[in-house]
């Protein structure tokens, strides 16, 4: 076996004619050292567009070291059933490889990998970062069978996480319960998350003197899964009336159009701004700094980076009770993903008590020190070598 690694996951990237590879997200080549630091390369498995050329704010990814293995390129379940006798081929050529398997899941990609393995009698590991089972949700995913593919994506994960070598979770316990390892497989748990040293900044704020309070929001806007509009319409409930608050957007995709026509609609288009998708951490960094709460209104997460970024900026947080966020956040700073109610009174409570501001401010940076990076990379790259 070599000391080289293979990595599926379901992000997309893009190509452009002269064969380099970029991506829009967290995935650029500083999220692959992760693997480089214990594997001498590392193979990615996952669908790549053709382009004409990249974007301003595009990252490239890609090196001597660190190769991508492309899939064709869809969108949905429609583009992928249509694609389906294509990636079936390459994936069983992926798996035939004398490398090790990482599976980065629930992903469709990490399914098809996951059943090529098994045939040939391959150890894998998997990486958990998310749960199918609120990902699939009705009220989270507008799509034609999602209740199949709900009990599809929990079952797939549920037998991969039984057969797999090794398993790491983004929770400390929560995915653990509900996609248990066998009890020969090594476990461990960890984020994805890496934070600079700098976005840890001890609480210096202070509420006590506030009249007017900015609200923080950071997620994808291609799909409905973050809950923004929830948010949006908390803000025009009767109990925020007399409150003076102003939202900030950061986040792009395809549904930023119907949002910004939703503000206008609510008539709030004076106290919320979209600034699009930001990709310098540091400018980042001033947003979380500018704001007096994060707030986050999730349908679905795994374990939210966004929210330990803000917890490391002493920044008090409002969240929804999805995914691993409960273990991230005090009780008292919980709500019930899509209750517009609920989240309009949590808003209304916290920018009513400074003492309350304060002690989350100061208790979600302590918390935030369990995240940071040498501690992550500890516990990965034991993973990693428990592998070898």
């Amino acid at each position: 076996m070599t000391n080289k690694v293979v990595v599926s996951l379901e992000f997309r990237f893009f190509m452009t004619p002269d064969g380099q590879v970029w991506t829009d997200s967290i995935n650029d080549n500083g999220f692959w050292q992760r693997y480089l630091n214990v594997f001498d390369e590392v193979y990615v498995v996952a669908r790549v567009k053709n382009v004409d050329k990249s974007q301003e704010i595009w990252k490239r990814v890609g090196s001597s070291n660190i190769i991508f293995l492309p899939l064709v390129h869809y969108i949905g379940p429609m583009e992928m059933m249509k694609n389906i006798f294509n990636l079936n081929r390459s994936i069983d050529k992926i798996s035939d490889l004398p490398q090790h398997f990482i599976l980065r899941v629930p992903s469709f990609i990490g399914i098809l990998l996951y059943r090529k393995l098994r045939k040939k009698n391959k150890k894998f590991a998997v990486e958990v970062v998310g749960d199918p089972d609120d990902v699939f949700q009705p009220n989270t995913l507008k799509a034609k069978f999602v209740g199949f593919y709900r009990w599809l994506f929990v079952r797939e994960l549920q037998m991969q996480c039984r057969a797999a070598s090794a398993v790491s979770y983004v929770t400390s316990d929560t995915l653990q319960k509900k996609y248990p390892a066998s009890s020969n497989a090594f476990t461990t748990n960890y984020s994805s998350i890496e934070l600079p040293d700098y976005f840890y900044t001890e609480a210096t704020r202070n509420f006590s003197q506030k009249k007017s309070f900015k609200l923080l929001f950071i997620g994808s806007l291609a799909q409905t899964y973050k809950g923004l509009d929830v948010l949006l319409k908390a803000l025009v409930d009767p109990v925020l009336n007399n409150e003076t608050l102003e939202l900030v957007v950061l986040g792009d995709g395809k549904l930023r159009n119907e949002y910004e026509n939703l503000v206008l609609e609510l008539g709030i288009q004076d106290q919320v701004e979209f600034k699009g998708y930001i990709t310098d951490k540091k400018e980042i960094y001033q947003y979380y700094l500018a704001a007096d709460i994060f707030v986050l209104p999730s349908l679905t997460e795994g374990l939210p980076r966004v929210v330990i970024e803000a917890m490391s900026t002493s920044l008090p947080i409002i969240a929804t009770n999805v995914g691993g966020t409960p273990e991230l956040l005090n009780e008292i700073a919980l709500v019930e993903s899509g209750n517009i109610a609920q989240m309009s009174e949590k808003i209304y409570q916290f920018v009513n008590s400074s003492e309350l501001l304060q002690k989350e401010a100061e208790r979600n940076y302590l918390e935030s020190n369990n995240y940071r990076y040498s501690l992550l990379q500890k516990r990965r790259e034991e993973f990693f070598r428990k592998m070898l």
